[in-house]
């Protein structure tokens, strides 16, 4: 296990202390034959997720293309793709803290970012391709953040409740308990938990 890094946020030092030791603990036992699995947890879903989908729709004009009442789309995908394709980890990083400022203040917003991080739970088409693009800006920051300390940790994506991917690509599926492991063909292995209480709208 190298930490949990965070989506939309650069890793903090105290994510920095495990992945060394635990990259040479890994390079040893593959030394020694055995098969290792790095896992960066990576996976946010949470009110934070409501709050920059509200924040981004709200900045680049996305209401136009997403029902902000369903997260389904209201226009074509590939529409909401460009909107989103220059957006970096920076923008993020600085969107989040303004957006939790304004749900403090603004009795709207917060519950509009509460009704979004439902929707997106609920596997709402629209938040699920925004929140995938929040996932792809920070991954491709940390794998860079990864590779300067000469660490490969292999990234497992983390899913609740209607976040799962497409089962249609999965090579290996192993219910473990109150989780499955599946891993695809891509390479990408994803954890999904049962039984988790969703995100309660207000």
């Amino acid at each position: 296990d190298y930490g949990a890094p965070n989506v939309t946020k650069p890793m903090h030092v105290r994510q920095l202390r495990s992945p060394l030791p635990r990259q040479r603990i890994k390079a040893l036992l593959r030394l020694l034959g055995d098969e290792v699995q790095g896992d960066a947890h990576f996976g946010d879903w949470g009110f934070q997720m409501g709050l920059l989908i509200g924040a981004v729709g709200d900045e680049r004009g996305l209401w136009n293309l997403v029902q902000e009442d369903t997260g389904a789309f209201a226009g074509p995908p590939e529409a909401v793709a460009d909107k989103l394709a220059d957006l970096g980890l920076d923008d993020l990083e600085a969107a989040y803290p303004a957006a939790a400022a304004r749900a403090k203040e603004d009795a709207a917003f917060r519950d509009r970012a509460r009704r979004a991080t439902a929707r997106l739970q609920a596997g709402g088409e629209a938040f699920r391709a925004i929140w995938a693009r929040f996932v792809q800006v920070s991954r491709t920051a940390l794998a860079r953040e990864f590779s300067a300390l000469d660490v490969q940790p292999g990234f497992v994506r983390v899913s609740a409740a209607g976040l799962v991917p497409d089962a249609s690509g999965c090579q290996k599926l192993v219910s473990l308990g109150y989780y499955d492991v599946r891993v695809f063909a891509d390479g990408v292995t994803s954890v999904s938990f049962r039984g988790l209480r969703p995100f309660q709208e207000p």
